[in-house]
């Protein structure tokens, strides 16, 4: 089961949005890295513009299904970077575009 919430933005375009989640997934603080921290369930549909980029995020199916542990195993090649790493890299692709 799904659940709505109107999510308010002050002084940006869209000042409100709709947002879809359930909390009948059991993911702790799935939501820790979004605008939308405080919604305590598993996103299922919102709308974000992070870098300049409007983007829509639906989910088509929810699949109960076990997953092998291995698939979690991070590659001994990985390069961990911090947020604001990750921030620094995205805006210079927007100074691209």
């Amino acid at each position: 089961k799904c659940k709505k919430a109107i999510v308010t933005f002050h002084g940006t375009l869209r000042e409100t949005v709709n947002i879809y989640y359930t909390d009948e997934i059991n993911v702790s603080n799935p939501n820790w890295c979004t605008p939308f921290k405080t919604i305590q369930g598993v996103m299922l549909e919102y709308q974000i513009n992070k870098y300049n980029i409007e983007m829509k995020f639906t989910a088509k199916s929810i699949v109960n299904i076990p997953i092998d542990s291995t698939e979690f195993m991070v590659p001994s090649d990985y390069v961990f970077i911090t947020k604001e790493e990750m921030d620094k890299l995205f805006e210079s692709f927007k100074q691209t575009i």
